[in-house]
């Protein structure tokens, strides 16, 4: 099938594949203020009713006026910031509805055939904070057990470092897979049903069926991705159910977890993750011997990049290994 694509101003949107993109960069979008966007440029130079949106939008259902709202404040500010020409281009029309005001160009292309590269749009794997102090041995553990476990997940208490060491296992792991490591967080998400969506969304896809699975897997497929999915406690049940599917309906995916709670899911591999060494408390402690510890070595780093002067010696020594006992590392 052909693909329909309408360019206006420095966007370029893509019907069948849901996107949206301004100078070749893919736009966070969702699927209401796609569809939204989607109709208003069909109809380019004509008033479209507030009524006639909502039947198209939310076809068959109740909604209320404000849900029209909500989304058209979402679709006018990835389209640019309050007033600017292209934020302008949905212009308001009191009593009547919104009207579409940029040139619209239409283009039908046939889409190249499907390859097994990376995915377009993937979400770029975040920088760790910093160097990582005493985590040699689970790094090491990781680095042997992926990719031939499928489903790992790294358990420890809040703040013991989870994240730091997902991270820089992902960095150490994109060799073994060369078509993308993603990192989707999941502490903003509050409702089990978007997991899935935050997956898709991070994986530069837009999909309007609310059960995504099926379309993730067939975007997978058997391509060597992997998907870290961070601070999972509060949605554990959702992201072993889609962990399961996923992993089910694709031949090469790996998938790590963090959480303060294993997943329990099925295939699922665990590495508790204990806290960092403490120092041992000596009479004649110095700097020198504290820094033997890993967790002195990682207060010292993060107090020092904080600004402030911070400078550790043989005064503060003591003080420094105290608050590390007293956090447990």
């Amino acid at each position: 099938m052909d693909w329909q694509i309408c360019r206006f101003g420095p966007f370029e949107m893509r019907r069948e594949q849901r996107r949206l993109y301004r100078d070749g960069k893919l736009l966070p979008l969702g699927s209401r203020a796609f569809d939204i966007l989607q109709i208003l440029v069909t109809r380019a130079g004509e008033v479209v009713s507030h009524e006639e949106l909502i039947a198209a939008v939310w076809p068959n259902t109740f909604v209320a006026e404000n849900n029209l709202r909500v989304n058209m404040t979402a679709l006018r500010k990835v389209l640019g910031p309050e007033g600017s020409a292209t934020n302008g281009m949905i212009a308001n029309v009191p009593g009547r509805g919104y009207s579409f005001t940029a040139t619209v160009a239409h283009q039908t292309i046939e889409p190249a055939p499907a390859g097994r590269g990376q995915i377009g749009g993937l979400r770029p794997l975040p920088k760790p904070l910093g160097a990582v102090f005493g985590r040699e041995a689970a790094l090491a553990t990781l680095a042997g057990q992926i990719p031939a476990r499928r489903l790992v997940t790294i358990t420890g208490a809040g703040g013991i470092g989870k994240t730091t060491v997902v991270l820089a296992a992902s960095d150490h792991l994109k060799h073994a897979y060369p078509d993308g490591v993603i990192f989707v967080d999941l502490a903003p998400i509050g409702d089990p049903r978007l997991v899935a969506s935050a997956v898709a969304t991070a994986l530069g896809q837009a999909f309007r069926n609310e059960s995504l699975v099926s379309e993730l897997a067939a975007v997978i497929a058997d391509r060597r991705i992997l998907i870290v999915l961070d601070s999972c406690e509060h949605v554990v049940d959702a992201v072993a159910l889609f962990a399961e599917q996923l992993l089910q309906s694709t031949s090469r995916l790996g998938i790590i977890a963090t959480s303060r709670e294993l997943l329990r899911a099925e295939g699922e591999w665990v590495l508790p993750l204990s806290p960092l060494e403490l120092p041992e408390e000596d009479a004649d402690f110095t700097a020198k011997s504290a820094l033997v510890s890993p967790a002195v070595r990682l207060f010292v780093e993060r107090a020092s990049a904080a600004g402030g002067g911070f400078v550790f010696d043989d005064t503060n020594a003591p003080y420094v290994a105290n608050i590390c006992r007293q956090l447990d590392g």
